[in-house]
């Protein structure tokens, strides 16, 4: 029994009763209300990453009152610097010392934690076996979908990592991201159904690969998809003026307005 255990004396298991709080939000309520706080306070200037992706039902949104009964819960995974990764029995100890008995009327102490994702239990005290892991990014990608992406994928990791897996990566949620390694690599394009990639990686290497530091040096405009291609620079003579003089088309006139 642990030391938690021993604290259920007296709790009641009232989040049985408590309103449904999806996974998602309960998670980012963990992390934003009770996790971070600690980390600045006992781990200033700790780098690292937080989100609520792998396996569950609220990943994806699925989850349902019904879903609270084993593997749900308020979890969320920390990533740390490969550097810093020997620091997380002790960010895990301060956080099991530290964490609140419950958020947002949910027990963030787990009974059976590594039992078919462990059932959540109220406790008066803690320590609390909470849900909160600690990895790197590499580790968990390598862990869960078989390779990291960053380390060359090639077509046939692809094809091989489960399709179940790969999608409870992509919908999950990032809470924070200091590593810069988490946000989403792609995202709709102004609420169009087709995706665009984000290419900030590829922009620096391009800017990088420029021999002359005076073309260097010119600002960016972005990209040209993100004015023209769309009819609304035909609805603004400022702007068509504008983008003119930003992209060196001198002389250029404004279209006809109606």
């Amino acid at each position: 029994m642990s030391d938690a255990e021993a604290n259920t004396e007296g709790a009641r298991e009232a989040w049985r009763d408590a309103p449904f709080v999806p996974g998602l939000e309960l998670s980012g309520a963990l992390y934003a209300e009770a996790v971070r706080p600690i980390l600045d306070r006992r781990f200033p200037g700790l780098s690292h990453s937080a989100a609520r992706i792998g396996r569950g039902s609220e990943v994806l949104g699925f989850d349902t009152h019904q879903s609270r009964d084993h593997d749900w819960g308020p979890r969320v995974t920390l990533f740390l610097r490969e550097a810093q990764y020997g620091e997380r029995e002790a960010i895990r100890r301060v956080l099991a010392d530290e964490l609140p008995c419950e958020v947002r009327g949910y027990p963030t102490h787990f009974a059976d934690p590594h039992f078919d994702g462990g059932l959540m239990r109220a406790v008066t005290a803690g320590p609390v076996d909470h849900g909160v892991s600690i990895t790197t990014t590499a580790r968990f990608f390598r862990d869960y979908i078989g390779f990291h992406p960053m380390d060359g994928a090639t077509d046939m990791d692809w094809l091989a990592a489960p399709g179940q897996r790969l999608r409870t990566v992509a919908h999950g949620r990032v809470f924070h991201d200091g590593l810069g390694e988490l946000e989403p690599g792609v995202s709709p394009f102004w609420g169009r159904p087709y995706q665009v990639p984000h290419a900030a990686r590829f922009t620096n290497a391009l800017i990088a690969a420029i021999g002359r530091s005076a073309i260097r040096a010119l600002p960016l405009v972005g990209a040209v998809s993100q004015f023209a291609d769309s009819t609304d620079v035909t609805d603004y003579a400022n702007t068509w003026r504008a983008l003119s003089a930003i992209y060196g088309v001198h002389g250029a006139a404004a279209p006809d307005l109606p």
